[in-house]
């Protein structure tokens, strides 16, 4: 009897054939088992599913933000059509005032109602000089000085309410009439806003759009983002995270109930609402009807 085993040093042999077929590589007994395969720990596995989370994430973040810069992007001549329906609306809200109302305290802290349309009027004023810059290139500041800007208000703002509701109109009027010079322009030059900061000259409408939208709200007297334009209030979304985000403020994803996101410093916490109330909130600070599983943080001021 033989005493060769199988898978030793024997022939290898299978039933179907009628002879030994000898193997070009038979194994030995004696040979070394090739090496077990190491698998990787679960800690392992857990941190590699968290980097392709992680890369997955900023791909979408990246796709996001690209989407909300286009999206929040109104053409010169698209702002200019919309700023003649936020003078439209601001009107019918001046002519239901009293004048108590005028002298009643706004959303602006320190400011009442007086000081808000008055403000409207001056910064009407100042934004012709920008569209001067931007059109030639000559450098036309807004204002003279910081203080000279707040003397122009206060002094405005005592003014009756005929006469300040005459002021507001007709300096909104004149802009209107000299920013069309800036519709379906490519060669606009850069400009310097408030606060010394610098703004493509193609966003001076935008900038007088938001004035007016913005402090129509601060009114208080009925007129809330709801009332705005969606486009607007998704632009001011895009130009509120963008400021907002160098100062401090928290890594939050803001999510509308349109399904839309905004991003803050990357993303992070998220808050849920309407896109008019979270505009409400990141440029005014007023929490209305607003979720997250976090409290609200307190943002940095607006400016």
């Amino acid at each position: 009897m033989s005493t060769n085993r199988p898978g030793c040093s024997s022939p290898r042999t299978w039933p179907s054939s009628s002879r030994a077929v000898r193997d070009p590589s038979p194994a030995r007994c004696d040979e070394p088992l090739p090496p077990r395969r190491t698998l990787p720990s679960l800690a392992v596995l857990v941190r590699e599913r968290e980097h392709r989370d992680k890369d997955r994430r900023r791909s979408v973040t990246q796709a996001e933000r690209r989407h909300e810069m286009t999206e929040g992007s109104l053409s010169p001549g698209r702002a200019i059509d919309l700023l003649a329906e936020a003078d439209r609306a601001l009107v019918a809200t001046m002519a239901r005032m009293t004048e108590a109302d005028l002298r009643a305290p706004s959303l602006c802290e320190g400011w009442t109602r007086a000081h808000v349309l008055a403000h409207l009027a001056r910064n009407a004023d100042a934004l012709q000089h920008l569209v001067q810059w931007a059109a030639s290139g000559r450098q036309t500041p807004a204002y003279v000085s910081q203080e000279q800007r707040d003397r122009d208000i206060e002094e405005s703002a005592q003014q009756s309410l005929p006469r300040l509701r005459a002021d507001v109109t007709s300096a909104s009027n004149a802009f209107r009439s000299r920013v069309e010079a800036l519709r379906g322009r490519t060669d606009l030059h850069p400009v310097v806003a408030g606060s010394n900061r610098p703004m493509p000259g193609d966003r001076v409408p935008w900038a007088r759009l938001r004035e007016v939208t913005y402090h129509h709200v601060d009114l208080d007297l009925g007129f809330t983002f709801a009332q705005a334009p969606p486009e607007v209030v998704r632009a001011g979304l895009v130009e509120a995270t963008q400021r907002l985000g160098p100062r401090g403020t928290p890594p939050m994803t803001l999510i509308g109930t349109d399904g839309r996101h905004w991003h803050l410093n990357g993303g992070g916490t998220e808050v849920h609402g309407k896109p008019a109330d979270l505009l409400l909130w990141l440029s005014r600070g007023v929490e209305h009807n607003l979720t997250s599983h976090h409290p609200l943080p307190t943002l940095p001021a607006w400016g």
